[in-house]
């Protein structure tokens, strides 16, 4: 008799339909990257909708890759999965932050439960971009041109570099974003649900701006901005 018990969705459970060589999809990521760091560093005050034209060249590799939503992460069909396996561990990380902050006494000074709920609702927004940009984007890149490799496994520790990179120099936003990075591509290629890591990512990261001291996240600010 065939179990009829629950299992997580196989990362490869809906192939992207129109596949491409592993070279041209490294190809590809690597120009998007270069014109994301090129905007960080050179172009955001000069032409500030740059920001433009890596997104339509994202956009534009879904539509030639005829890459669903639900390939990209944004149509779940179990989308409780993710929650229940690994909601328990993102909210006993959102008690510590807590907890270490009422700690050491680095809550930020006039934090509200209503606003620590405005920042909560627009990290969501902006958590679910960057997911979607590191995970629908990069990381599926990054798989497919592993593919067949013995480099494939390496796959979510290439993502958190890339995540981290887009920081630099801010050395604390690059190890919270390399460790959290890694975790998000494991649980991305495991369960494909983005509102489930965009949550996660807005929860921690609005913690993480209301207890961590200026003088150690430097005001959450990366590129040439950062003082």
């Amino acid at each position: 008799m065939k179990s009829t018990s629950a299992t997580a969705p196989s990362p490869h459970a809906e192939p992207s339909p129109r596949t491409t060589s592993g070279w041209l999809s490294a190809l590809e990521a690597a120009v998007v990257f270069t014109l994301i760091i090129l905007y960080i560093w050179r172009l955001q005050r000069r032409a500030g909708a740059f920001w433009i034209v890596p997104l339509a060249i994202v956009i534009a590799s879904h539509v030639y890759r005829h890459e669903s939503l639900a390939f990209l992460g944004f149509r779940v069909q179990r989308p409780g999965l993710a929650f229940r396996a690994w909601g328990p561990w993102v909210l006993a990380l959102a008690v510590i932050i807590v907890a270490l902050g009422a700690t050491l006494h680095t809550v930020r000074p006039g934090a509200t439960p209503l606003g620590a709920l405005e920042i909560l609702a627009g990290y969501f927004v902006w958590g679910l971009f960057q997911q979607y940009v590191l995970n629908g984007y990069f990381l599926n890149r990054i798989v497919q041109s592993l593919h067949g490799t013995r480099a494939a496994a390496l796959a979510p520790l290439i993502a958190g570099a890339v995540f981290a990179t887009v920081h630099v120099p801010n050395r604390f936003l690059m190890a919270v974003t390399f460790v959290a990075g890694c975790l998000c591509a494991i649980a991305f290629l495991r369960y494909r649900n983005l509102w489930f890591l965009a949550a996660a990512h807005a929860l921690i990261g609005s913690l993480l701006v209301l207890v961590t001291p200026l003088s150690i996240a430097h005001g959450f600010i990366v590129g040439p901005n950062m003082r």
